[in-house]
């Protein structure tokens, strides 16, 4: 019967947030494991060989040197010396040697043994000593014996060969079928499943990559390069928590597990920390000075380091391994992730040079020559990648829309260029193209910096392309992103979710990624992620949205704004459902700080510093001369200010003035332990498999100011407390609801609110109301431009700023928020009707022509628009 003890209970199948549910209890076996060994007639040696097969011996399994050796294996802990004895047999010391770095030893322990699989691993290690043609050899000699182990090394020889033939992109289905009738013979085998998983990734495919490794766990949860592979899985997807709680499990797998290292140094390189990705990886090599996976860690560190050490240490890298590209395409690879563009191509180059007929580098080389805007280079690197390997998603989707952006039209600026899609996207192009240079203009001015070169934007037609653009996968929660000298947007344009992701302000969202653009540049790409978006985020026009002060005002008070080392990964991995928009509000608040305090110039000195390689911390001591704790202290002394400034921190505050201090106590203790129950939630689900039904823990929203229901009160606390900002808040809501609030005028309250609360569109929004009900436009401008200052996504809140202005008389003014309207939807035809109608009222007839010639496009079957235009091209030639 299958014994139940501690070590087989441990482990832990830490979910990574992509991918179904896992296929087994985390820590347990699956369920046909169970079965294939819960029964009777097992000698004692047949099941402590069926334990060892599937990871999950005790040590009375471990009698033999080999056993114990095998297990280590297994693990993939490589440090004990001891563990090689005499005894061990030729087969297992061969892969012991190879693991370790011990290339030529291995070769000859290897020429002893008789086991079958012996030659797929010769011929792994002949490759990596650059010596092909007997590589070659090893892997035709492949035959499957009678194990599904053997049979899995015979499939993955044969991939071997093709790989070496450049035949790998006709393969791949055929591998897949061939790993997959493995298990067709022998349903428990994790060997052709772990393949699988590689195979996956490989191809760029990690939702089933990470399914399938799963599977492997589920059937041996001692795998040590299984949790290693479920690491890089997690890392692919930004998630840096579940990589620590699978670096975590192979510490529960062996004590300061060097795997465990590797998966910690690749997250924290991706968090720009390679001073710590250096120790981790110099750690490792204490004990296993040739490990590959430690030495190709340290070069990378090294060469986001700029360190010198970098050549002499890929040289000997290179003398040990003179066959493996692996060393310079990490290097490359992490240099293209930090943005560091002329060396990373150096380095995928050297990989390409070692490896020609591997795909990997030419995937990764064209991808950082198209966020280079190099567009034929890149053209020319992922067609070469897709002769080599025509199954990588990645690669296929990027070159289809690659190839179709050589065939946009290009409009030229005297500091950008746009590509469009030919066709009804010049409409956008042509309302770009006079306020492009005004962009320019203030965004250098601002931060002190100008780009080397002309700023490449690309317009794609729908979020499919322009999703691939960015990420080479038609799936990205945006419109737009920056890759350094090239941005990217989808046309604002209405339509099928799955098409189009919304209309929004086109030129708002152009200064937040040019501003991307100027930093990288400034700080050769050196600018933290966090900094950077508060900078873009500072370029935007119009003030701070209400409903953002709002929340920072809450998390402020709350005690749960980021930290300074969380602010950067907020962004893409976040913890809470607001922390992605916390992250970007707080950036642009500390910046804000920055400003106010060290002046105008303290951004471009900072920049400067970062630039000159000083780090953060000690660039932000240069212009204030705190270190990073003391800052944040002052910023939160300041932001406190701030938010009672804002009208956001009322003394009483509301909920004492309806229930007193004791009730707002217990209130703010209750959102505490909610909060508190929250975390240990995300805590409890990292690793559990879902239910069907259960859903993910969800952070409760922060605590609204409280109501006032009763009129009785609201009428009483209006009175005791008139200037009350919550009191109101609550009456001005009661108006907008159709009530009425006896003895005060509504239009009173609603001055007196805009008094206290300036930044909240509410007061704004009831006056102006009003006044049009009153038929004051003329009076009504002013709150609807406030409205429409904090408006980025709806085009008839401009309108309506543009027909008070015009009723007023106030024509040009009028025409020009109508522009506004259409640059928000610039495909929709009766915001096109009526600016045109708005700026032939101002004496603008070209951008008259230019909103009627957009109607004949939009609406070609429409004849009253061809007619409109040929009246008013008479009009203007008179």
């Amino acid at each position: 019967m299958l014994r139940q003890t501690a070590s087989r209970s441990v482990f832990l199948l830490c979910a990574v947030m992509i991918g179904p549910a896992v296929l087994a209890e985390p820590g347990v076996p699956a369920a046909s494991v169970r079965t294939m060994l819960d029964v009777d007639w097992y000698e004692p040696d047949e099941r402590s060989s069926y334990y060892r097969a599937h990871g999950i011996w005790d040590d009375e399994d471990l009698v033999t040197d080999d056993h114990r050796l095998e297990a280590a294996l297994v693990i993939g802990d490589f440090r004990d010396d001891t563990l090689l004895t005499e005894q061990v047999s030729p087969w297992l010391a061969g892969q012991w040697m190879a693991a370790r770095g011990e290339l030529e030893e291995s070769l000859m322990r290897l020429e002893s043994s008789d086991d079958p699989r012996r030659h797929l691993l010769r011929g792994d290690i002949l490759m990596d000593l650059g010596r092909e043609d007997e590589a070659r050899a090893a892997w035709e000699a492949m035959r499957p014996a009678d194990s599904s182990a053997s049979r899995t090394d015979a499939i993955t020889a044969v991939r071997r060969l093709a790989e070496l033939d450049l035949a790998q992109a006709g393969t791949y289905g055929q591998l897949m079928q061939a790993y997959a009738s493995v298990r067709d013979v022998a349903p428990l085998d994790w060997t052709s499943k772990l393949q699988e998983a590689y195979l996956l990734k490989e191809k760029y495919n990690p939702a089933q990559a990470y399914q399938a490794v799963q599977e492997v766990l589920a059937l041996n949860p001692r795998y040590g390069e299984a949790w290693l592979l479920l690491g890089r899985l997690a890392l692919m997807q930004f998630n840096f928590d579940g990589a620590v709680m699978i670096a975590s499990s192979l510490r529960d797998l062996s004590a300061d597990h060097p795997m465990a290292d590797i998966i910690e140094g690749e997250a924290l390189l991706m968090q720009k920390d390679p001073h710590g990705a250096l120790r981790l990886a110099r750690k490792a090599r204490l004990q296993l000075p040739n490990w590959k996976e430690a030495m190709i860690l340290e070069l990378a560190a090294l060469a986001v380091l700029d360190d010198p050490d970098l050549e002499p240490m890929m040289g000997r890298f290179e003398s040990m391994y003179p066959g493996s590209p692996m060393a310079a395409y990490g290097t490359g690879s992490v240099l293209s992730f930090q943005r560091q563009y002329p060396e990373s191509d150096r380095w995928l180059r050297r990989a390409i040079e070692i490896r020609p007929g591997w795909s990997a580098p030419w995937i990764d080389l064209g991808l950082l020559q198209w966020q280079d805007a190099r567009m034929d280079d890149a053209v020319q690197s992922l067609r070469r990648a897709r002769e080599l390997d025509n199954y990588n998603r990645r690669a296929k989707n990027s070159l289809e829309v690659l190839e179709e952006l050589s065939s946009y039209e290009t409009y030229e600026t005297p500091h950008f260029l746009v590509r469009y899609k030919p066709g009804i996207d010049e409409l956008l192009v042509r309302e770009m193209l006079p306020r492009l240079e005004s962009v320019y203009t203030d965004t250098v001015e601002a931060f002190g910096s100008e780009p080397d070169r002309k700023t490449v934007i690309e317009i794609y037609p729908d979020h499919e392309r322009f999703a691939i653009r960015i990420i080479g996968m038609p799936d990205i929660h945006t419109v737009a992103a920056c890759t350094g000298p090239c941005i990217a947007m989808e046309a604002p344009r209405k339509g099928v979710p799955s098409k189009n992701m919304a209309i929004y302000d086109w030129e708002r969202v152009l200064r937040h990624e040019f501003a991307h653009t100027v930093n990288l540049a400034q700080t050769d790409y050196r600018v933290p992620l966090w900094l950077t978006e508060g900078a873009a985020v500072w370029m935007e026009p119009g003030p701070r949205k209400w409903e953002t002060s709002q929340m920072l005002a809450e998390e402020l008070q709350a005690g749960t704004l980021l930290e300074m080392d969380e602010l950067t990964w907020a962004f893409a991995r976040p913890r809470r459902p607001q922390d992605r928009s916390l992250a970007y509000a707080q950036s642009n608040w500390m910046l804000e700080f920055l400003i106010e305090r060290w002046g105008d110039d303290s951004v471009q000195v900072l920049m400067e510093g970062i630039r000159t390689g000083q780090g953060f911390p000690s660039a932000l001591r240069g212009v204030t001369g705190l270190d990073v704790p003391a800052f944040r202290d002052q910023f939160l002394e300041w932001a406190h200010a701030q938010v009672k400034s804002w009208g956001l921190d009322p003394e009483p505050s509301l909920a004492i003035l309806l229930r007193g201090e004791d009730a707002e106590m217990a209130a703010k203790e209750r959102q505490a332990a909610e909060y508190a129950h929250y975390i240990r939630g995300l805590q409890d689900a990292v690793g559990r498999p879902e239910r069907d039904g259960e859903k993910p823990p969800q952070m409760l929203a922060m605590a609204a100011p409280a109501g006032i229901d009763d009129d009785t009160l609201l009428e009483e606390l209006l009175e005791s407390h008139p200037d009350h900002p919550d009191v109101l808040e609550a009456a001005l809501s009661r108006v907008l609801a159709g009530g009425q609030i006896p003895g005060i005028a509504p239009i009173d309250l609603a001055r007196t609110y805009i008094e206290i609360r300036p930044l909240d569109p509410l007061g704004h929004m009831v006056l102006a109301r009003l006044l049009e009900q009153q038929d004051k436009p003329g009076q009504a401008v002013d709150a609807l431009a406030v409205l429409v200052d904090q408006e980025e996504y709806d085009p008839m809140v401009a309108r309506r700023l543009s027909r008070a202005l015009r009723l007023s008389e106030r024509f040009q003014e009028g025409a020009d928020v109508m522009e506004r309207s259409v640059g928000i939807s610039p495909y929709d035809p009766q915001l096109r009707e009526e600016a045109a109608a708005a700026a032939i009222e101002a004496g603008a007839m070209e951008a008259a022509l230019r909103h009627m010639e957009a109607l004949v496009v939009l609406e070609p079957d429409e004849p009253r628009h061809d007619r409109r235009l040929q009246a008013l091209k008479a009009m203007m030639a008179k």
